[in-house]
């Protein structure tokens, strides 16, 4: 299973703010869960493509046991 958190965030004394997602996600196969964040900090950009990116890469990522290289 996966649970998405959805939101803003925004820094306190600092002008600087924006969107953030959350995931938590089982590996059933090791029985833990996962924890990932992805944030966009772009002053006075459009953050709506950057954010649809990065949830890309995380709904597409695939989970492995095996290490690199071994």
């Amino acid at each position: 299973y996966t649970k998405e958190l959805r939101g803003t965030w925004e820094m306190t004394k600092a002008f600087s703010a924006g969107p953030f997602n959350a995931y938590a996600i089982h590996n059933a196969d090791s029985g833990s869960i996962i924890y990932v964040t992805v944030f966009v900090l772009a002053p006075g950009s459009e953050k709506r493509d950057m954010m649809l990116q990065l949830d890309y890469i995380i709904k597409n990522a695939r989970l492995t046991s095996e290490v690199p290289g071994s």
